[in-house]
C-alpha cells in the first residue's frame, strides 16, 4: 500500500502522486494507493480549492482506470490516525506521504512541470527497481544453493 494522509490542498500535491501511480503499471501491480484527504460530506460544500483538488484526483482515477486500486474514504476521526499508521505498518507500506512532507524551496525559485516530471519519473524508476526488479533478480535468490547447501554457481 502507498498511503497519503493529507488534506485535499494544492500544496500537498496529491494529484502528482495519483498521476505517478497511474502512469507506473508495475507499481499498480505491486500495491494500492490509499488517500486519506480529510473529511467531507458533499463535494459541493467543500471550499472551492479543496473541491478542485478532489475533482482533479477523481478525474485522474478515471483517466488511468484506477478503480479498485485507489481508496479515498470520506470520513475519519483524528483518533483514527494512529490506527491508520499501525495498519499501514502491518501491511508493508511502500511509501507513506503525510502532511509534513515539504519541498525545499531555495530563494524565489519555483518548480516547473518539467522539474516535477523528472522527480516523478525518478521516483517511479526507483520503486520499480527496488520492489520489482530486485525481487526477480536470480542473483539475489537463495535458490543458487543446492539441497546440500553448496554454492553451485562458484
Amino acid at each position: 500500500m502507498i498511503l497519503a494522509l493529507a488534506r485535499a490542498d494544492p500544496k500537498k500535491n496529491i494529484t502528482t502522486l495519483v498521476k505517478a501511480f497511474g502512469e507506473c503499471r508495475p507499481l499498480r501491480d505491486l500495491s494500492n494507493l490509499t488517500l486519506i484527504m480529510g473529511n467531507r460530506d458533499d463535494i459541493d460544500e467543500m471550499s472551492s480549492t479543496n473541491a478542485s483538488v478532489l475533482l482533479s484526483i477523481l478525474k485522474l482515477i478515471d483517466r488511468y482506470d484506477l478503480y479498485g486500486h485507489v481508496a479515498y474514504p470520506k470520513h475519519h476521526k483524528q483518533s483514527d490516525v494512529p490506527d491508520i499508521y499501525r495498519l499501514a505498518a502491518k501491511t508493508k507500506v511502500l511509501l507513506s506521504v503525510n502532511s509534513n512532507l515539504k519541498w525545499e524551496r531555495r530563494g524565489k525559485a519555483t518548480y516547473t512541470q518539467e522539474d516535477i516530471d523528472v522527480v516523478r519519473n525518478e521516483w517511479a524508476k526507483f520503486m520499480v527497481k527496488t520492489y520489482i526488479e530486485d525481487r526477480s533478480d536470480p542473483s539475489t535468490d537463495e535458490e543458487e544453493y543446492s539441497s546440500t547447501g553448496v554454492d553451485e554457481s562458484a
